[in-house]
């Protein structure tokens, strides 16, 4: 599913990419390309966060999500989330 890239950290990813695309293209010293990658690794972004649409008004929201950030309504577990186990009581 292709969400427009409104999280502040799904645009940063975004940027670094194409400074890495840029930087492969050029002759790049060494010591930028190491400087740039130990930036990166210093952010520690993580992967990116799996998300859905809001079925209210198809704003984007994180799939673990149980409100929307943007209409507040609740949202449907996913498939996943509602076969998952919960606790076992004794």
């Amino acid at each position: 599913m292709s969400i427009a890239p409104t999280e502040p950290r799904t645009r940063l990813r975004t940027l670094i990419a194409t400074v890495e695309r840029e930087i492969d293209l050029t002759t790049a010293a060494a010591p930028v390309r190491a400087a740039f990658a130990e930036l990166v690794a210093a952010m520690a972004l993580g992967p990116e966060p799996e998300m859905r649409l809001c079925p209210a008004c198809k704003g984007p929201c994180r799939v673990n999500a149980q409100r929307c950030g943007l209409c507040w309504q609740p949202l449907p577990l996913m498939p996943e989330a509602a076969a998952a186990p919960t606790a076992a009581t004794s």
